[in-house]
């Protein structure tokens, strides 16, 4: 039996975000049954941040929708010039301006927590201040990333794409004691309310799994390209190999739990490259 396909067609200010094969007119993609539109579009390398109206089979759809066999999906372009909106939370924005806004919110409250710091402010005070500022980042993020998987598969069953998002954020060691130094890690465990699926049939784990993931790399990000934080002195150079090592470990832990044999698997694997994948890399020149 063949596979279900929608078409899309992109507007062509869209196309940049499409592989250069797939420029050059409407693209077949296969269905999955699960997908919602949203997800459909953005696999296809298009943010939903950046496209207009959404259109299946001449009328408008919500990304929430579910694309049949046959469908017809027209990404349109955002018609410009924008009129302007109504000033609208931070978060409705897309997410390099977050984290450019939370650089700024950052760098200003640094610098108010470390002048109050010299003009002798207690020890106490301070690292409130410091714990108090992650925490809002982390509620941004939170929020953020909330609303955009919302956007992708519908809300979580019993919440409202506005939230509240039944996910909880918990700060541990200094951050959980407003403790954190101006150099602290942020500790934090990721916990959700309840299990079920969101309207678009997506289990709450891997929704709540996916805003977890996001709402960590960016923090990363902003850490990494905007923080002072540096390396240890004390970290070798060989780190990323630790770090490869350790997931390795779990992955081997896991596949023990589940009664998985790795080296037939790894085997499996390798015959798909050399197979049916061949012609998909670009072999470089010796």
């Amino acid at each position: 039996m063949n596979q279900a396909q929608a078409v899309v067609v992109v507007a062509a200010e869209l196309r940049l975000f499409l592989r250069p094969g797939r420029r050059g007119g409407p693209v077949a993609v296969a269905l999955d049954g699960t997908s919602s539109l949203g997800h459909v579009v953005e696999s296809l390398g298009v943010p939903l941040t950046e496209a207009g109206r959404l259109l299946v089979n001449g009328e408008p759809a919500a990304p929430g929708y579910r694309p049949g066999n046959g469908d017809v999906v027209t990404v349109q372009a955002v018609r410009r010039p924008q009129q302007l909106t109504p000033a609208r939370f931070v978060l409705d924005v897309h997410l390099g301006t977050l984290a450019r806004r939370l650089r700024r919110h950052k760098q200003a409250e640094v610098l108010r927590i470390a002048l109050r710091d010299l003009l002798g402010a207690s020890v106490p005070d301070v690292t409130r201040d410091l714990s108090r500022l992650a925490a809002r980042a982390f509620q941004a993020a939170v929020d953020f990333h909330y609303r955009r998987l919302c956007a992708l598969h519908g809300p979580p069953s019993g919440r409202s794409p506005r939230g509240p998002s039944g996910f909880c954020v918990l700060g541990m060691g200094k951050l959980g004691g407003e403790e954190l130094n101006f150099s602290s890690d942020a500790d934090v465990i990721y916990v959700y309310d309840k299990d079920g699926h969101t309207a678009g049939g997506l289990p709450h784990f891997t929704f709540y799994a996916r805003l977890a993931e996001e709402v960590g790399e960016l923090a990363r990000e902003v850490n990494h390209r905007f923080g002072p934080k540096q390396r240890k002195a004390e970290e070798p150079e060989g780190s990323v190999a630790m770090e490869l090592a350790d997931i390795l470990f779990v992955v081997m832990c896991l596949a023990n739990s589940q009664q998985i044999d790795l080296d037939d698997a790894f085997a499996q694997m390798m015959a798909k490259v050399t197979s049916r994948d061949a012609g998909r890399w670009t072999k470089k020149a010796r």
